[in-house]
């Protein structure tokens, strides 16, 4: 593919790009890769051999990748970008590699151990392609090129319709029974601290919201470049940490400062500095955050004739990773568990009871009841739980808040209920 927006964003659109790759080829050097076993970076097993020439001494460069045609003793020219030599290490486990099917280039489907999916260039793929199985475990250096980078003007949205406006006076009504909240028509959600980026469909560039936690200056073929230490992903507790780059012409006379919060638009790059011969087992796809919610979204048909409260908390279990199968209760007996849950070798019947506020009476469970629960799941070598989803009515759908959920905490932990579900057949389902 071209490289054209990736040389813009570095050098400009003046910039004669073919002077920029007659550089490279005439003053880089062959720079080392992980995958071959010569210092010139070449790989084998192929008609054509590849190797790297590298030019520059800044944490960014130039990199052009050479093939060798075996038969006719030819060099070519095959490929050249901006090469983000300095990143943060990151360990990842290979998905998939999707290699271009006309230039010695590739992009990489990797996961962290906890799950988490990242996807990115590799830009010398053509030396390192033997290396890549699936499973595999690699430390890479990760960094990104900005091709647009800009402050955010406003850090706080302010919401005026929606569900968030109900879900605010309850709130409110919950700390202060008494309050007024008649007067609560907006919500004010600050994104200061929103670090995250939405992949595009070729599995290298990113849309991306995030901040900036270091920040350095250099200069580079008479060009200006801003180093910036982010965070460009935060789906749960783990953070992956990437050096993004931005010339002075993306930056368009922006300096950014620590603490500030940017936007834009980047190309993730990442190339493998060793291999990692860990025993350990990494977080599958079935346990990703990604597949969860997948997996709970899936789920809403299986459990859509049960209550809706019963059906939130067997959503959210599913997206906390449990395993949720439903039992067969055809005269709606009080004594047949709703559900099993199971994860990890742990298996439990759980008891669901719901209600809406306001609209059907309270429900809970006795302690006979549970004596009993306890008692029957213990014949089958199970644990038992049972908790209660109350529902609100706000019109627009309906919020839940789960009760009477310490035996079911005891055994999944903090239980994180779904929080909102819009009603169906309202405009804009």
């Amino acid at each position: 593919m071209g490289y054209g927006a990736q040389w813009e964003a570095c050098f400009g659109e003046e910039r004669n790009i073919i002077d920029v790759m007659q550089t490279v080829v005439e003053r880089g050097h062959p720079t080392e890769t992980l995958g071959g076993d010569r210092e010139d970076g070449e790989a084998t097993g192929d008609a054509v051999r590849y190797f790297a020439l590298e030019y520059g001494d800044c944490p960014l460069s130039c990199l052009a990748i050479i093939g060798k045609d075996q038969e006719e003793d030819v060099l070519r020219l095959s490929v050249a970008y901006p090469f983000l030599r300095d990143g943060i290490p990151v360990s990842l486990q290979i998905s998939q590699v999707r290699p271009d099917e006309e230039w010695p280039e590739a992009t990489l489907e990797c996961m962290t151990r906890e799950g988490l999916e990242v996807s990115f260039f590799e830009p010398v793929y053509a030396c390192n392609k033997d290396l890549y199985r699936t499973g595999e475990v690699f430390e890479f250096s990760l960094a990104a090129l900005a091709y647009l980078l800009e402050p955010v003007p406003e850090t706080t949205l302010l919401i005026t319709e929606g569900p968030m406006i109900e879900m605010e006076r309850r709130r409110r009504l919950e700390e202060d029974p008494g309050a007024d909240v008649s007067t609560v028509n907006s919500v004010e959600v600050s994104v200061k601290n929103l670090r995250g980026a939405i992949p595009r469909d070729n599995g290298m560039d990113a849309e991306f919201h995030t901040v900036v936690d270091d920040v350095s200056f250099f200069t580079f073929e008479d060009t200006e470049f801003c180093r910036m230490r982010v965070v460009l992903m935060r789906p749960s507790d783990e953070d992956i940490e990437i050096f993004l780059y931005a010339s002075e012409h993306v930056l368009k006379g922006y300096r950014p400062r620590e603490g500030d919060s940017i936007r834009g638009i980047l190309w993730l790059q990442g190339y493998p500095l060793k291999r990692i011969d860990d025993g350990e087992s990494w977080g599958n796809l079935t346990g990703s955050y990604y597949d969860n919610f997948a997996r709970a979204m899936a789920s809403e048909e299986y459990f859509s004739d049960l209550h809706i409260g019963v059906s939130a908390l067997c959503r959210s279990l599913i997206f906390m990773g449990w395993d949720v199968t439903r039992y067969a209760n055809p005269e709606n007996s009080r004594d047949i568990p709703t559900v099993r849950i199971e994860q990890e070798g742990r298996r439990a019947d759980l008891w669901i009871r719901s209600f809406i506020e306001g609209e059907e009476p309270e429900v809970s469970f006795t302690a006979e009841e549970t004596e009993r629960y306890k008692s029957e799941t213990r014949e089958y070598d199970r644990e038992a739980a049972w908790a209660v989803v109350a529902c609100t009515d706000i019109g627009s759908g309906h919020t839940f808040k789960c009760l009477h959920h310490d035996s079911l905490e005891a055994l999944t932990g903090e239980v994180k209920m779904v929080q909102y579900r819009r009603k169906e057949g309202l405009e804009g389902d």
